[in-house]
């Protein structure tokens, strides 16, 4: 860990010096995408990576990056339930939106194993038309539900070929996933999909991942500053009335994003504005799915 510190530091240092600001996130970011996946490449077990990264002390090792968007005309989002993603890159997607984006959103679960058995149809309907009034507030868009059962999705070969396929129709040219070490099994299991997925036909290494944050702590090389769409994005989580009603995810949210902050440059001033950010790891597929090999590889090992 001390040498990946000292590495980083004669990089930025030199990066600091030489280049544009342009070039200079372009090279900061392929570094951190590189030093992480040696990091997680070196673990041969999911709860090792887990503990490390929880503990905080590998994220002192890199300095997310300040970006705005993502350059991608398209963005395929995968959401394991009605919510994960406006709670973890709501902000983001709101000024995806803004820039003109073309956004597709596919909801992998019903979302409805958190009911009694003898109403789990009706909460399934109900977090269909949430997702579609938050979507519609968003930009206009029509989600695709996919209806896999919730805590249960099947990785099976028939799914990673639909979600391969998926892929390919929607032209994605970046996809938004959560985070592969997020403690709920759905949000792991999306991710053991796309290496599946990856596995039926090989993605276009031109796609960009961005592995955003929802319940977890996670390893950011990118961050996106949302201080002046909070509001709008309380008013999305806000929507979610099934989800609220037994925990607040909006006020969650803004105190995560609040908690983000701290990545951002100091304001140094006498009263600091409250800002607000959403962090990710960003990486080229060929990455992330070296990454995602080795933690599978790992659950297949220890039996997780």
């Amino acid at each position: 860990m001390f040498f990946i510190n000292k590495v980083l530091r004669r990089v930025y240092s030199f990066l600091l010096n030489h280049f544009n600001e342009k070039i200079r996130k372009e090279l900061l970011l392929e570094a951190t995408i590189q030093v992480t996946r040696r990091f997680f490449l070196e673990y041969k077990d999911a709860e090792s990576m887990r503990r490390v990264v929880e503990s905080h002390r590998y994220r002192k090792s890199i300095r997310p990056i300040l970006l705005d968007v993502p350059e991608a005309s398209n963005i395929l989002i995968y959401a394991p339930h009605q919510d994960d993603e406006t709670v973890g890159a709501g902000g983001t997607l709101l000024r995806c939106a803004i820039h003109g984006k073309r956004l597709k959103v596919i909801y992998v679960t019903d979302g409805a194993s958190a009911t009694k058995p003898t109403n789990q149809k009706d909460h399934g309907s109900i977090r269909k038309e949430e997702a579609k009034m938050v979507w519609d507030f968003i930009g206009g868009v029509l989600p695709e539900f996919w209806d896999l059962p919730c805590r249960k999705i099947p990785l099976t070969q028939e799914n990673a070929q639909i979600m391969r396929e998926q892929i390919e129709e929607s032209s994605a040219e970046c996809i938004f996933i959560p985070f592969f070490l997020e403690a709920p099994l759905d949000h792991r299991r999306v991710n053991q999909l796309l290496l599946m997925a990856h596995r039926v036909r090989p993605l276009p290494e031109s796609i960009q991942i961005w592995s955003y944050q929802v319940t977890s702590i996670l390893s950011p090389n990118v961050m996106v500053d949302i201080t002046e769409l909070i509001d709008k994005n309380d008013i999305i989580n806000d929507m979610w009335n099934s989800q609220n009603v037994s925990f607040n995810y909006s006020h969650f949210a803004r105190g995560k994003a609040a908690y983000n902050s701290i990545y951002l440059n100091r304001e140094r001033t006498a009263r600091p504005r409250r800002r607000y950010a959403e962090i990710f790891f960003v990486s080229g597929v060929k990455e992330y799915i070296s990454i995602l090999e080795n933690y599978v590889d790992s659950l297949n090992t220890t039996g997780s």
